[in-house]
Formats: C-alpha cells, structure tokens, sequence
C-alpha cells in the first residue's frame, strides 16, 4: 500500500531504531516545513484580527509584529523540544511523527488563539 504522500512529505521514517543523530537529522529536516505551516496559520491568524480590529490603522502593529516573532521563536523552542521528547522517551518510528503532528497542532492553535478570542468577543461566544 503507497503511503499518503502528505505523510510522506511530513512525517516520514526510514529507520525502525534510530539513533540520537538519525533523530535529530529526522527533526531538523522537517523544521523547514513546520516553519511553512507556522508561518501560513500566523499570517491568516493576523489577517482574522486585523479583519476585527484593524490593529495596522490603529499604530498597534509593531507590537503585534513583535510578537509575532516572539512566537516564531518560541515555537521553534517547542519544535527543539520535540527532538528532545523523543530522545528521552522513545526512538521508535511512530513516536517522532506522532509528536511532530502534536507539536505542529498545539502551535497551531496558540498562533490561533487570539484571532478566536477576538472573534469570539466580538460576536458573543
């Protein structure tokens, strides 16, 4: 059976048992695309609150860039950590994809969670 290539292009093993640096190869030759994904789901994020509140008009953009880039930053932290879950806590091939797509997730949904928060204030959620 010809494996999905979504999953292939994101979260694909080659190695039953992997060592510490077939992990990390494993890890930072994804992070590219985790940081495509990051980098859509922030900008449609800031695009849903600008639709709302139009923050770019009101001379509050530099701090929301700014924190934009400090959520780049600790995003690529949590992306870190996920190489070093796996390290500690299992070297088979399942563990790393399975916390890849959960650390992509989670990320996700805190780049998200202003945007539903201003939308969920505005319409009365």
């Amino acid at each position: 059976m010809k494996e999905n290539p979504i999953d292939e292009f994101l979260i694909e093993t080659r190695h039953k048992k992997r060592s510490k640096d077939d992990i990390f190869r494993w890890w930072e030759s994804r992070r590219l695309r985790y940081n495509f994904i990051c980098l859509i789901g922030g900008i449609i994020s800031i695009a849903i609150i600008e639709s709302q509140i139009h923050l770019f008009s009101h001379g509050d953009a530099g701090f929301y860039l700014l924190s934009a880039g400090i959520m780049f930053v600790i995003g690529n932290i949590f992306y870190f950590a996920g190489f070093l879950i796996e390290i500690m806590i299992n070297r088979n091939e399942k563990f790393g994809p399975t916390c890849f797509i959960i650390i992509t997730v989670i990320t996700l949904l805190v780049l998200f969670f202003p945007a539903i928060f201003i939308l969920m204030d505005k319409y009365g959620f």
